[in-house]
């Protein structure tokens, strides 16, 4: 079984209630070096995330493992969520939902998000033209 966990935006304080249950229940914790350093006391299940082709290939051939695979924020906003539904339909998976960096912003800034238009800037170019006809953007930027 793989579970794709939302660990929030990087801090335990902000992970939700239930996310530590999975990870003890793992085989195998895979994510970036970033996010394998939040959970130290497990190092010996870490593995760092490969590249997206060698991790389809991974999971694919250790459908027996109990795998969670860590996201930051929340997997279904902008996030490896959507992959892993669009590459492995014929596997068994969860995703577990974790705050995502641009609600944990607009939360320490107390703006409400009712009328956010959200985007993320990942490997593409944003349209600026576009984006400033909303009242507001919460936007999941790249380097």
């Amino acid at each position: 079984m793989i579970t794709v966990l939302g660990i929030g935006p990087g801090d335990q304080e902000y992970m939700l209630q239930g996310t530590h249950k999975y990870l003890a229940q793992a085989d195998v914790v895979i994510g970036s070096s970033r996010q394998l350093a939040i959970f130290p006391d497990m190092a010996e299940k870490h593995m760092k995330l490969p590249r997206l082709a060698e991790l389809k290939d991974y999971l694919q051939a250790n459908p027996q493992k109990n795998i969670v695979l860590l996201a930051s924020g929340d997997p279904l906003l902008y996030g490896i969520g959507t992959w892993i539904k669009n590459q492995l339909r014929d596997q068994k998976f969860k995703i577990v939902p974790g705050i995502s960096s641009v609600q944990y912003m607009f939360h320490q800034l107390q703006i409400s998000m009712n009328d956010c238009y959200l985007t993320s800037s990942h490997g593409r170019v944003p349209d600026f033209d576009f984006l400033l006809k909303h009242p507001k953007v919460g936007m999941v930027t790249d380097k």
